[in-house]
């Protein structure tokens, strides 16, 4: 079993480049999902546009085959389209803009190689190079494998907030 996993910050644009590009290469299916009730609804990739921009869609499911899409939450939906690569879309919110990441596990070498290609462009659109700053104490710590977007990097040299997927840190990046 192979996993992948990746959090990064970049802008909703830079994300819609990345997933518009990905999706039409390898020819996936893309499943919307929102929370609260929990739904999975198929995107057609000319709607990528429009889904990535509707604030209710917090994660995108990309799937070799069609996905089944009845299930009970999230794990209902994994246990059905078990080798699923999740996108979580991190927003521009009026605390911040928010950490996207992308994550699989997979036994199958095929599907594991087409969600390397996404991994691939998101490395290459992104550098390293993150530090956690609490804003209470001012203590530091870096992120060695977090990732940012020079789209993200511009949005911070304006000063809007880092924030990661938990806690109450700021995330700030290097030049």
């Amino acid at each position: 079993m192979s996993d992948i996993s990746i959090q990064f910050h970049a802008t909703p644009d830079e994300l819609l480049l990345l997933v518009q590009d990905f999706v039409q290469d390898a020819r996936i299916f893309v499943s919307a999902i929102k929370y609260e009730p929990f739904k999975v609804i198929p995107v057609e990739n000319q709607a990528l546009v429009l889904v990535l921009h509707q604030t209710d869609v917090e994660r995108l499911a990309f799937t070799i085959k069609r996905p089944v899409l009845r299930g009970n939450g999230m794990m209902g939906f994994l246990d059905r389209n078990p080798s699923a690569l999740l996108l979580d879309i991190g927003r521009r919110v009026d605390a911040g803009l928010q950490e996207s990441g992308i994550t699989a596990r997979t036994s199958d070498k095929a599907v594991l190689g087409i969600w390397r290609k996404l991994s691939r462009r998101i490395i290459a659109a992104t550098r390293t190079g993150v530090t956690a700053v609490n804003p209470q104490t001012g203590a530091t710590a870096p992120v060695r494998s977090h990732r940012f977007s020079d789209g993200a990097k511009a949005l911070e040299r304006a000063g809007v907030p880092m924030l990661p997927v938990a806690g109450t840190a700021r995330l700030r990046f290097e030049d």
